[in-house]
């Protein structure tokens, strides 16, 4: 027997009010989850039970050459496609009908892409983007070739990530390493009924008069390197990542077997750091290690974010590969202890985060059921620990030691934890308990 909620509805051709059969249908939680992916039947039709109750939205997915939709009637071109601007469904106990869509038939972009010498590109992606510079569709690169269908009429810009050694390009003949630069500098790629023939006619999706757009990446140059640990011993499957001058994020690779790496993609001259955090992850996860940004002498400790332009810069020519940098990890210490309930059950959902002195985010963890948490990689220092209960109902956010927050908490109190020599003070052990089921509406912090 299947408890819970459910969704059904059809999927049509707009034009033709055909049923679609065997396109996908996602279904998404409140959270932007996919929890379900049913397939339209001959008739169009889809079906999915066993919701538990909360809110969903449901988009569409082909390969087509349709637009999809989020439900309801919310395009996915030239618009990007968030789920969470959809109509939310209501999920209880019961199914809920009537989850329509029309799909129009949309328009096709296609293109070959080569390096200066005319040799196809073998791998990468192509990024499309909406005219204020939001990501709207990407797709792979095989052979040189590419090719983008359900594209709505509007206006777009266009990139090329590789993994081969040269220079990211946003079209037309623009830099962009890594995707990061303002694609909205580059030529604008038009999609209008009379230049853009529906997906599967005679005609290719074309600026008028440009035939199949045309990327050709230039060389540039690489950073290679070494990640050690701090007794020299090489590093395996750690990321290290890469940052322009202004401290944003170009590009990341992982380390081989010997903890050696080189940079997918090419940079044009110019001065560049290294790291092994992005700002949200960290790129070496075993161990107790601090995870660092190049600097020489020594490395800058950087355990999740930290401002890498502190680092030592690598100049590159935008011809020759870097010569071989040496990034050592630090030794670190660990935060750790359990956070639950006045009935001592794990705060299921509720979310750990460690700040420094200085106020920036290094370490985050989610609670599982027996409420036990904790968080390696932390050089010596003091630090506060915040509890944030947004899916624990009840529950306020809740600085150790200093009281509730409601979502404006400041970790720039005085209660911290400190780590020595690698070791903590003490365990950050947590209870959330309900002072009076009565008269108390929250909880209190012990």
């Amino acid at each position: 027997m299947t408890f819970g909620g459910g969704l059904a509805g059809r999927v049509i051709d707009a034009s033709e009010q055909q049923p679609e059969a065997g396109l996908a249908v996602e279904i998404y939680n409140a959270l932007g989850a996919l929890v379900a992916a049913p397939i339209t039947d001959a008739d169009g039709q889809f079906g999915v039970r066993g919701l538990a109750g909360g809110r969903y939205f449901a988009r569409t997915r082909n390969s087509r050459g349709l637009v999809d939709e989020v439900f309801d009637g919310f395009s996915c071109t030239p618009f990007p496609c968030s789920t969470g601007l959809g109509t939310p469904l209501q999920v209880g106990g019961g199914l809920i009908e009537g989850i329509n869509f029309a799909l129009e038939a949309g328009s096709e972009l296609n293109g070959t892409v080569t390096d200066q010498f005319s040799n196809p590109l073998p791998t990468g992606e192509v990024v499309l983007y909406d005219e204020q510079g939001r990501e709207v569709k990407r797709g792979p690169i095989t052979d040189g070739t590419w090719r983008l269908t359900g594209i709505a009429n509007g206006t777009y810009f266009a990139v090329v990530l590789n993994g081969s050694g040269l220079i990211d390009e946003l079209y037309q003949r623009l830099p962009c390493p890594g995707g990061r630069c303002d694609v909205t500098q580059g030529t604008p790629i038009t999609v209008p009924q009379a230049s853009a023939e529906p997906a599967g006619s005679d005609r290719t999706a074309r600026e008028p008069g440009n035939g199949p757009l045309a990327f050709v990446l230039e060389r540039g140059s690489r950073i290679t390197g070494i990640l050690l640990d701090p007794d020299g011993n090489p590093l395996a499957n750690a990321t290290v990542s890469f940052f322009n001058a202004d401290g944003e994020l170009v590009g990341s690779t992982q380390t081989d077997g010997l903890g050696e790496f080189i940079s997918g993609a090419a940079f044009s001259a110019g001065d560049y750091y290294v790291a092994t955090t992005d700002g949200e992850a960290r790129g070496v996860t075993t161990g107790s290690f601090v995870n660092v940004a190049y600097r020489e002498p020594d490395s800058l400790a950087c355990p999740l974010s930290c401002d890498v332009t502190r680092g030592t810069a690598v100049s590159l020519d935008g011809q020759f590969d870097s010569s071989q940098l040496v990034l050592r990890v630090l030794d670190g210490g660990a935060l750790s202890g359990r956070a639950v309930d006045g009935s001592d059950r794990g705060l299921v959902g509720a979310q750990i985060e460690i700040f420094d002195a200085q106020g920036r985010l290094v370490g985050l963890t989610s609670l599982g059921t027996d409420g036990n948490w904790e968080i390696d990689g932390l050089p010596d220092g003091g630090y506060t620990v915040v509890v944030r209960n947004d899916l624990v109902s009840n529950l306020d956010d809740v600085v150790v030691g200093a009281g509730f927050c409601d979502g404006d908490c400041d970790p720039s109190v005085d209660t911290v934890f400190t780590i020595s020599g690698g070791e903590p003070d003490s365990d950050v052990d947590i209870i959330l308990a309900r002072e009076d089921v009565i008269f108390q509406s929250r909880f209190q912090a012990d």
